[in-house]
């Protein structure tokens, strides 16, 4: 899975829950500058501290 570049999230909160299910996910993908992570929530403020934890989680895109 190492050649997947985009990430499209649906149904997750972004809370502790999910922590393992993110790094998964960021373990298993091509993680590099081009890679992106698609956020949907329709609050703007949600997505900016959504796109703040998966960079903590180590998301280098």
């Amino acid at each position: 899975m190492k050649d997947v570049e985009q990430v499209y999230s649906y149904g997750f909160s972004y809370g502790k829950v999910d922590l393992p299910y993110i790094k998964e996910i960021i373990n298993n993908i091509s993680n590099n500058k081009n890679s992106k992570w698609f956020f949907y929530d329709y609050n703007i403020d949600e997505n900016k501290k959504y796109k703040n934890l998966v960079k903590s989680c180590g998301f280098n895109g």
